[in-house]
């Protein structure tokens, strides 16, 4: 139940305008494969 409720408000929170538009503006940022990698830990560092 609780993933049912994980995945469920994540796909509103990223079907939202404000969230679709910070989404790609964080996925213009990275120019290479590596500066991806370090973006994408920095990013689930914070939000763990």
């Amino acid at each position: 139940m609780q993933m049912i409720l994980i995945t469920g408000t994540g796909h509103v929170m990223a079907s939202s305008p404000f969230f679709k538009k910070l989404l790609g503006a964080l996925a213009k940022v990275p120019k290479t494969s590596g500066q991806a990698i370090i973006l994408v830990t920095v990013v689930a560092l914070i939000a763990c």
